[in-house]
């Protein structure tokens, strides 16, 4: 019987969003609007399908639609109850608490330290953490937009005035507040200036993120480089093969690989180099990833076979494709997106072969594409932790920060405590083993050893610790009657 689960899946959040009962629909060809959002009767809501309209930057498309999709829930509790949503700052926030409290089912509490609301999520509640975060930051954004657009007619519901203000006078207390952190002349870091708050809700800063501390082990890695590569070779398409590859190979987010186009390949001036988006840099391409000469030759034969049959002008060359064209496209002839992989993904996922150690079925691992970049830097990680010489390992580790372009180098001390917990629980795990053993040795020799003195007699002197173990060694070897 094949037995499931190493991972806690998350919440529901798409059926979370799905249940706002609001529906996109494509808005008509050379139309004011590309996207329509509709409520259940039908009626455009008019504040979203203008805010997406007006929201083209900051940020790559994938962020709208993401913003977007968090917002129906919160414009379809405003309009169910009859709410404004250009009413005060006062009157908004108290519609945004509501919601947390009854749909999102968050503990709502005043912040006595400083202005505002902090959140905890309950058990109850469809989100996750993350998820939060994004919905927080997607109403903030929106009224944002529209009141730059003079569309609202207030400041920004969602951020706190007065924790806008102390910002403002910290930055200008600060020695050279201007300046990098490389410079060292900064009193205050950029994170630490950035930890300051200033939305009104805000939740609560629990445990730093980590990374999920099961990918440390080099079995585990084993077994999904096993699966991985049984999924490579399975794709329908070679456009999934290539994805798969580039993905593994890379450490790359699946929307920056996705997104990649022909203009990103040819900036790197290398075949085997290429610049995409990355997290935070607002839909500029400037993360550079190294591609593989296999990965090269599949992306050309991609290009000249595959693609070049649904390209509308059937051209067989990257030379020929303009800057913004993506590389990936789909059998409609659209840009490859996310939703679309997670579709062929899953197909894939749930056809893995079963594993097996020593004759016995093994548990099938769960993970999500996004743990491709974790299983990556793990096992960058578990063979650089092998290096003998201090310099060349740190020398290695600071490639790994370039190749990830992680913008904080306190990211990868953040694998560090995950194999520094990982190597301790096993150590613990040996220990408790090598106690429990002593345990029931001690329990089975524990008769044998006891004698019965005459009345009278002084007793035996009893044998030491020592001793007891050297008879429980030997009493392992003793033949059976």
């Amino acid at each position: 019987m094949r037995m499931k689960f190493v991972r806690v899946k998350g919440r529901e959040q798409g059926r979370f969003v799905a249940l706002s009962g609001f529906r996109k629909i494509a808005g008509p060809p050379g139309g004011r609007y590309e996207v329509l959002i509709v409520d259940g009767k039908g009626k455009p809501v008019s504040p979203l399908c203008e805010w997406y309209r007006l929201r083209k930057r900051p940020g790559p498309n994938g962020t709208r639609r993401t913003y977007l999709n968090f917002l129906q829930p919160f414009f379809a509790y405003l309009t169910a109850r009859g709410y404004a949503w250009n009413a005060a700052p006062e009157q908004i926030r108290s519609y945004v608490k509501a919601f947390l409290l009854e749909d999102i089912a968050c503990e709502v509490s005043p912040d006595t330290a400083l202005d505002g609301y902090r959140l905890t999520l309950t058990g109850s509640s469809p989100l996750s953490q993350s998820s939060l975060r994004v919905l927080l930051a997607a109403i903030r954004d929106f009224y944002a937009v529209m009141a730059e657009a003079g569309l609202y007619a207030y400041v920004n519901p969602m951020c706190s005035q007065l924790l806008q203000r102390w910002k403002r006078e910290r930055m200008k207390s600060l020695a050279n507040s201007g300046a990098p952190d490389h410079a060292g002349t900064r009193s205050e870091s950029w994170h630490e200036t950035n930890r300051h708050p200033t939305a009104f809700f805000r939740q609560r800063r629990g445990e730093p993120w980590k990374p999920d501390v099961i990918l440390t082990s080099e079995q585990i890695q084993e077994r999904m480089n096993t699966d991985l590569d049984w999924m490579t070779r399975h794709t329908s398409t070679q456009r999934d093969r290539l994805v798969f590859m580039i993905l593994r190979e890379s450490g790359a987010r699946l929307s920056e690989v996705l997104s990649m186009t022909a203009g990103g390949y040819r900036k790197a001036k290398d075949p085997y180099q290429a610049y995409i988006t990355n997290k935070g840099s607002y839909g500029r391409e400037e993360k550079l990833i190294r591609l593989s000469p296999p990965i090269e030759a599949a992306l050309v034969r991609y290009v000249r076979t595959e693609r070049a049959r649904l390209d509308p002008q059937a051209r067989k060359r990257l030379s020929q494709l303009d800057d913004t064209e993506p590389i990936f496209l789909t059998r409609r002839r659209t840009p490859y997106t996310r939703d679309a992989f997670y579709h062929h993904w899953r197909r894939l996922y749930a056809a893995r072969p079963p594993q097996k150690a020593g004759g016995l079925e093994l548990r099938a691992l769960e993970y999500s594409p996004h743990d491709m970049r974790h299983l990556r830097v793990t096992v960058w990680l578990t063979n650089i932790r092998k290096v003998e010489s201090a310099s060349e390992a740190e020398m290695l580790r600071r490639c790994v920060q370039r190749r990830m372009s992680w913008r904080s180098p306190l990211t990868i001390l953040c694998y560090d405590h995950s194999f520094t917990e990982r190597e301790e629980e096993e150590a613990f795990a040996v220990f408790q083993q090598q106690t429990e053993r002593q345990a029931e040795v001690s329990s089975v020799l524990a008769p044998v050893m006891v004698k019965v003195q005459p009345q009278g007699q002084p007793s035996e002197p009893q044998p030491s610790a020592a001793m007891l173990q050297a008879l429980a060694d030997l009493e392992v070897w003793k033949d059976e009657p």
